[in-house]
Order: C-alpha cells, then structure tokens, then sequence
C-alpha cells in the first residue's frame, strides 16, 4: 500500500514561536482544563492537543508539579498552574518546575505531528492484483461527466460482468463511475399482472374467447395468454373496449407456439400490440385443423414495457462454420466465432429463405473451446484438457405463418443479454426439411464506462482481476443525466501491462539446500546410535 502524508500541518505549527506551555492552558486539580489568555477550552482543535499533551507528561512523572511521583502538592495549592508564577498567587509552577524546561512548540509540534499524520495519511488503490492499464483522454473544455466506450479488447481481457473495472486520477484514487449499456431500446418492464377471466365462451372447432377486466385505464402494450395442450400453433387477437360493450381491434394477427422438445417444450405465449388504456380487453383463439374440439384459456396476464429509443446497436463481425445436420436429433447446427471474449451480444437476426415454417431454436454460448481441469491419480494431481461445455441463453420459436392474405413473422432473436465469444444456434427440425439459413448477423449492447473528467488531471482504466468484486458508488442515484447519449467521448489508448511480484515458490524448493542438510544430519544422528548401541551389544 502507498501512503502519502501531507506535512502543511507539520511545516506551519513547525515555525511557531517558543511560546510557554503556560500561555495556553492551565491543568486544575479536578482533571480540567481552563485557559487563562481568555481561549475557551476547545477554542481551537490545537489547544485540545496540547493540554491532553501537557497533562501526559504531567502524569508520567517527565514534569514538575502534582503528578510527579514522590513530591507533594504546596500546602494550600489548589492549581497547577503552566505559565510564569504571578505575586501573591498560592501557584505551583510547572515551568519551573519541568525536568527539561520543556515549551509549548516542543509539546505542540509532538501532538500535532501524531494528529496529523494519522488524519492526513491516505492509502492510493493497490494495483497488484490486477492485469492492465489503459490512459484515458477526452477534448473538454471544463469538468463534466463523459462517457468511455468500450472497445471489445477490454471486454475480452475483463470479467463478463466488467465487475473488475475501475477508474484512476493521477494520484491513483479510485474515481467514482457507472457503467451504461446502450443500444436498440432500452425496455423497462413492469410486473405482470394476473386478471380474472370472465365469459368464457367457445365455438367447438372455431375459437375459445374470454374476457378481462383490468379495473383501470392503466396504459398496457404487453399480453401474456396460457393455453391448454402440446405441439399447436394457434392465431389470436386481442380486442379493448372502454365501456365493456363496443370493441376496437388491437392485435388482429398474432400467433402462439408450442413446438416440443425432448427435454423442453418452446413455447411462444406473449404478445405485444400498441399500447392503449382500455379497461376491458377480449381475447379470441382460433382452432387450427389438428387442434382439439375446444381451447382452454388458462391464465391471462398483462404489463407495459416502455421503450425509450437509443443509439443503434453495434454489428459484430461474425466468422461461421457450415451448418451440421445431426441426422439423430433432426437439428442444424450453426457455430459462430465473434472473435472476442465476453462480447455483450443483444440480438441475432437469421435470415431465411423458406416460404413459411415455424421451427423451434435454442441460443447456446461460451467463451473458450477448451478448458483444463485437475484429475487427481494416484500418485499425483494432473491436468487434462477437453472441450468446454455451451450454456443455454435462450429458447424460441423462428416462424413465418400466413393467414388469409396475412403475413407473420419472427426471425430475430431478441433481448439477448449474454458475454460470450462462440455461440451455437440449434435449430430443431423434426421431420421437415431443414432450412435454408444463408446468413445470421450478429449485434451487440454499445457498453461505456461514465465518470466525471477534469481537463489538466489524468485518468486511466484499469482492469484484468478475475476474483474482483463490483464497487458500490451512489453517483448512479446522486447524479442524473449519465444515461444520456449526447455526453462527450473519451478514449482508451493503449494498454500496458502491471508487472506482477513473483510468486515464492513451496517452501521445499525456496529451502532444498537446508532441508537436505538436516535430512542428511538426521540420517547420520540414526546411524551414530545404532552403531552405538551395536557396540554395547558386541561388549555385553
């Protein structure tokens, strides 16, 4: 740790006159301290210091007066008074009495260095765990908040989360900052609500249709339906009425999925149309040919996403392989290598040519092809390599549906929030045909790190420790405005490398020399007594 000590303090008090102790305090027989110059006790935070100073030597005997031990107090004294004795007055002088003369600057200078060195000592952040540094520079004319775009080689020499970042001035103190993820909209979404069904009604091999009552005019745009049975695609709309009798069309196209898995059915049940406050919303579903003689509506629920647009979403550059068929599984795959570590993908938009399907997916990721693991033998522990295994991040439904003259589809993968380098998109097929995918672009979250920057001081962004923890600032809560996409940039130059303290070594090798020597001394101590004792058995 670095310490750095101010010495302003030191320097002032340093060059005060040699004034008495007497001039500033005066040490009563009852422990408290009054001044006679007319200071109030505790006029000044350096008064303080040099009577609990005088009254230390005092007691320990390094003065003169009632403290010193085998010496008593002057018949009929009732103070002991640290200034020049006074005619008439029944005193006893600590300054004629002292055993070193000691003055006010000695006493004060001792107090005050302790004091001072204990408050002005302040420790800068240790960067002996982490890996790189960067500096940072931005074009502003006065101090005000900016906002540092992260460039994916930081993103891949951090931790997925960038909980391992921090912000230095030119002292190395820790800056205050918060980190911004922009790109696409920014949702916000509010807890679903549960409604009541009401009018549950039916037209066997048509549609099932009920209605809800949301009890208020509360601005909504987002419907989540449950419905009863396995492997259907059924359309819906959705219809909102203000007075519970006239009906205005809202959501006049929309489709739910299930399409199953053997694991894990993919379903698609939420739906989103143009936000309105109607009080009554209707919900019809339509039977398709190989749905049952009725629907069961299970559950309705409703919420608002707001959606605040932002700047766009950055294109990443995306090398693919060929896509594998697993003739077992009927499923294509398709692997794709962004080129960097933790890359904060948002959405994979894959174009296909087919006419209509609809086909479940499953989004897979990871950040290294292969790990190394410990495997403990019998002599030994030993470390193999072999493959990483792919996380789950999403699960969905690709579709292109035709009804009537209308057309609907879904082929992005949407509200991705995952770090990862290489991701894997399965596309179960069951007994059709594949598709033909001719492309999947991939886009990511515009990531930056916002903190305050002062033209003349010098910043850099540190990064690169694995077992980090994020730090908690409140300037997230105390400052408004860090989210707004017109603050000025900075820029991270190149990084360059901390050197790290070496590693001892176990204390068997750091030490060999003498642990062989005091193996061989007890080798030679065994052997010396049985010899010994071999000699006494020879005599006997």
């Amino acid at each position: 740790m670095k310490i750095r000590t101010h010495h302003a303090a030191l320097v002032h008090f340093a060059r005060l006159p040699a004034t008495p102790i007497c001039s500033f305090a005066e040490v009563r027989a009852g422990g408290s301290a009054s001044s006679p110059t007319g200071l109030g006790a505790g006029s000044t935070q350096r008064d303080g210091a040099v009577n609990r100073a005088a009254r230390f030597l005092q007691n320990t005997g390094r003065m003169g007066g009632e403290g010193r031990r085998g010496r008593r107090p002057s018949r009929g004294a009732r103070t002991a008074t640290i200034c020049e004795p006074h005619r008439g007055a029944r005193t006893a002088t600590i300054c004629q009495r002292t055993h070193f003369g000691l003055r006010l600057r000695r006493a004060e200078i001792l107090a005050i260095a302790v004091f001072s060195v204990c408050l002005s000592a302040s420790a800068a952040f240790d960067t002996k765990d982490w890996t790189w540094t960067r500096p940072i520079s931005a074009a502003v004319a006065q101090s005000q908040f900016v906002r540092l775009p992260l460039p994916l080689d930081v993103l891949d020499t951090s931790q997925p989360s960038l909980a391992d970042l921090r912000v230095l001035d030119q002292r190395e103190d820790l800056v205050p900052y918060v980190v911004r993820w922009a790109g696409g909209h920014a949702i916000s979404r509010v807890e679903w609500k549960s409604t009541g069904l009401l009018n549950p009604v039916f037209q066997p091999q048509q549609y099932s249709r009920v209605t809800v009552d949301l009890g208020d005019a509360v601005p909504r745009n987002r419907i989540k339906i449950v419905t009863d049975g396995a492997n259907f695609r059924r359309r819906v709309t959705v219809e909102g009425s203000s007075d519970g009798a006239s009906w205005d069309i809202l959501l006049e196209n929309g489709w739910l999925f299930d399409v199953p898995l053997p694991d894990k059915a993919c379903r698609v049940d939420e739906l989103s149309f143009p936000t309105s406050n109607f009080r009554h919303l209707r919900i019809t579903v339509f039977n398709m040919p190989d749905d049952p003689r009725r629907i069961e509506i299970t559950s309705v629920q409703t919420a608002r996403w707001t959606e605040t647009p932002e700047t766009p979403l950055i294109p990443v550059a995306v090398k693919a392989s060929s896509p594998q068929f697993d003739e077992k599984t009927h499923q294509n795959v398709y692997d794709l290598d962004l080129g960097y570590r933790n890359v904060p993908v948002a959405t994979l938009e894959v174009t296909v040519s087919d006419r209509f399907y609809h086909r479940a997916y499953e989004l897979e990721g990871r950040n290294a092809e292969k790990i190394q693991t410990q495997r403990r033998t019998e002599t030994k522990w030993e470390t193999e390599e072999r493959e990483a295994p792919w996380t789950s991040i999403a699960r969905g439904v690709l579709y292109r549906v035709q009804h009537e003259d209308k057309t609907a589809e879904s082929n992005t993968i949407v509200g991705v929030r995952a770090a990862y380098r290489y991701l894997r998109l399965r596309v179960f097929e069951q007994d059709n045909p594949p598709l033909v995918i001719p492309s999947i672009a991939v886009k990511r979250w515009d990531v930056g790190v916002v903190f305050e920057y002062t033209p003349g001081e010098s910043y850099s962004l540190i990064g690169g420790n694995a077992a980090a923890a994020a730090p908690s600032f409140d300037l997230a809560i105390a400052q408004r405005g860090l989210d707004r996409p017109d603050l000025p940039a900075a820029t991270a130059g190149e990084p360059r490398f901390l050197e790290k303290a070496a590693t001892p070594g176990p204390w068997s090798e750091r030490y060999a020399v003498l642990l062989w020597a005091a193996l061989i001394l007890a080798v030679g101590t065994v052997l010396a007594l049985i010899l010994k004792n071999l000699g006494k058995l020879k005599g006997a």
